[in-house]
């Protein structure tokens, strides 16, 4: 992530590898952040054989409140990484209420 813990400029960021040989890093690109949030603890994993479906879930909790006031979120891309779609809240059920926290 980016940004300064626990202040609303906390941010998550993704960057993509390119391949071999010439392995470069992309540009990253904030692919979640709210206004009066902290987004914290970013997890990625694929779903699909070859990569393309990329799913991250992330917390989010108030600015200046801690870790007491995180929710989860979810994103995903069905392209690698290159493009995401916009956060969701995940509201499944036990995993619905504040406080909730990834690692």
């Amino acid at each position: 992530f980016t940004g300064h813990e626990g202040m609303s400029d906390v941010a998550i960021a993704v960057s993509r590898l390119g391949l071999l040989p010439n392995a470069v890093w992309a540009v990253p690109q904030l692919v979640s952040s709210a206004r009066g949030r902290s987004a914290q603890n970013p997890v990625l994993f694929q779903t699909s054989p070859l990569g393309a479906r990329v799913h991250l879930l992330h917390t989010s909790h108030l600015q200046d409140m801690g870790q007491g006031s995180s929710e989860i979120y979810h994103l995903m891309s069905h392209d690698g990484g290159v493009t995401w779609g916009e956060p969701t809240k995940v509201t499944a059920r036990g995993m619905d209420r504040r406080g909730m926290f990834l690692r």
